[in-house]
């Protein structure tokens, strides 16, 4: 059937058919090349069409990420379904409530799932489950089952405006938002990838070390994909693992979070030949210029930062490239809007038609061609989130430098209010985090009965016994920090807790206060 030029379907088929001998799919020794994604596609697609799905029908994701699962992702869209991957780390319950609320069709899962899998699926009658597990003993249909269908064309009809994904925010401002994408909203981010990685060619290799529930899974391998390029695939995140594999497979590009690359940092990658790795990116949260420094030294001379967002698949943020840190001293930015978006800087609840000026703070605002089209069962939601002139208001504070670039100060709702004054805890903690001695650093407010709120700073350090006082010290020497923006209190902890996106989960951080601290006596 005929399919438009701009879907998930079209994209694959073009880069099947131009590229039919090259490698796609890599996990360990086995490789799959184009010419085989497509057939397997296919092969799944008339498979889940047999077992009754029909166009519109939503398809749910428990898997690692791997070979397997990319392709009984894609397949969903070879027959015109809404595929979409849940959080692999969250409880059961959740995942629970997360399929319920998508009505699916299908649960595809991983064999250590198999337990989830049952407990959803006695919840949702009518579902079906599917195991890509080489056994499958629990009641579930078998991959190989839905590869046995025929290899031909699915008889069915995809629109670049049709619905494709439901992508899942990480749910760090309560339960997560289920952002649908049209094919054309995806294919954009595809496209947007060549500005990303400063071009794309079919010898690229990328390493995917993201869950797929991450929209980092769907963007990044995607672009390649569509480039032919070949993407390789890290099944569970260990910085070890991670440096074998990027020199095992000559890996071109790579992206981590912050937080993944500081570990990578201190796992000693001068013992990998990364010779091959010619664009490192980081995404997630900023990174101290200190440690910028330190993976142009120690793993590649190119690097780029990715600010995105799920509502835009993270195509609504901005770029910041190596060369614009080093020519132009532009450490702490994010850098300047991606291709085919926009930003602004706006008065928080104002309108993108008055933002601010150069150095002024405000709320962050975006507009970009890969914006969702829903927050699915939430109706109503694009009016909340949108200016009355339709840019979507972030939540995120920032202002634009006299040269254009974009520079983060904190959240709207994560601003510490300390004597009266607001205080970004990203500052600090980038301050922090420049201390040789300081693994990571994360910042919050604690309630104060003198101050309103104090300066709480909770510290994951490199060197045993590293103390309070040097700590201080470091924030107050050489004007780093303001008086009023320094700690006035420190707790040091063995790792600092993330939400499932793999972000600093400052909202867990209390638990670590004293008792009597939490209530600010």
């Amino acid at each position: 059937m005929f399919s438009g030029v701009l879907t998930v379907k079209a994209a694959l088929d073009r880069a099947c058919r131009w590229h039919s001998r090259n490698a796609a799919l890599i996990e360990g020794e086995r490789v799959v090349t184009y010419d085989e994604f497509a057939a397997q596609c296919r092969r799944i697609a008339n498979g889940y069409r047999k077992l009754g799905a029909v166009k519109g029908d939503r398809i749910v994701y428990l898997c690692h990420a791997g070979i397997d699962h990319a392709i009984a992702y894609y397949a969903g869209h070879y027959m015109g379904a809404i595929t979409a991957n849940l959080h692999f780390r969250e409880t059961a319950r959740h995942q629970l409530e997360l399929a319920r609320r998508l009505g699916p069709k299908f649960l595809v899962h991983d064999a250590e799932k198999r337990a989830a899998a049952r407990q959803i699926a006695e919840a949702l009658p009518g579902l079906q489950t599917v195991c890509l597990g080489e056994r499958c003993d629990c009641g579930s249909i078998s991959l190989a089952e839905l590869l046995s269908a025929p290899d031909n064309e699915p008889e069915v009809e995809v629109l670049e405006h049709d619905q494709a994904v439901i992508q899942l925010s990480s749910g760090s401002t309560g339960a997560p938002k289920a952002l649908v994408h049209t094919h054309r909203s995806v294919l954009e981010t595809w496209s947007g990838g060549i500005y990303m990685w400063s071009g794309i060619e079919p010898h690229d290799r990328f390493l995917n070390a993201f869950s797929p529930s991450f929209a980092v899974w769907l963007v990044h391998p995607g672009a390649f994909l569509n480039h032919g390029a070949a993407v390789v695939f890290q099944r569970r995140w260990e910085p070890g693992v991670f440096l074998q594999t990027a020199a095992r497979f000559k890996v071109t590009c790579a992206a981590l979070s912050a937080a993944q690359w500081r570990a990578v940092l201190g796992a000693t990658p001068e013992a990998y030949d990364l010779s091959t790795l010619r664009m490192a990116a980081y995404l997630g949260e900023k990174m101290s210029p200190e440690h910028l420094r330190e993976l142009t030294r120690r793993i590649t001379p190119s690097f780029c930062g990715f600010y995105g967002m799920s509502e835009c698949l993270g195509l609504g943020g901005c770029v910041i490239r190596s060369s614009d840190c080093l020519k132009l001293n532009k450490w702490a930015s994010v850098g300047k809007p991606s291709l085919n978006s926009d930003l602004r800087v706006a008065q928080p609840g104002g309108l993108a038609r008055d933002p601010k000026g150069p150095g002024e703070v405000g709320e962050i605002v975006v507009r970009a061609a890969s914006f969702a089209i829903e927050d699915w069962g939430n109706a109503g939601w694009r009016e909340r989130v949108l200016t009355p002139d339709g840019w979507y208001r972030t939540g995120d504070l920032g202002f634009v430098d006299q040269d254009g670039y974009v520079h983060l100060v904190g959240r709207v709702d994560s601003m510490i209010t300390t004597g009266g004054i607001k205080v970004a805890p990203e500052e600090i903690e980038q301050v922090l985090e420049s201390h040789p001695d300081v693994a990571e650093a994360a910042v919050t407010g604690a309630a104060d009965q003198r101050w309103g709120e104090r300066i709480v700073a909770f510290v994951v350090a490199r060197r045993p016994g590293l103390t309070a006082d040097e700590l201080a010290q470091w924030c107050r020497n050489g004007e780093r920090l303001a008086g009023f923006k320094c700690p006035k209190e420190w707790v040091f902890l063995d790792r600092l807790p993330q939400n499932s996106a793999g972000k600093r989960d400052r909202r867990s951080l209390h638990q670590f206060l004293p008792e009597l601290n939490r209530a600010g006596v």
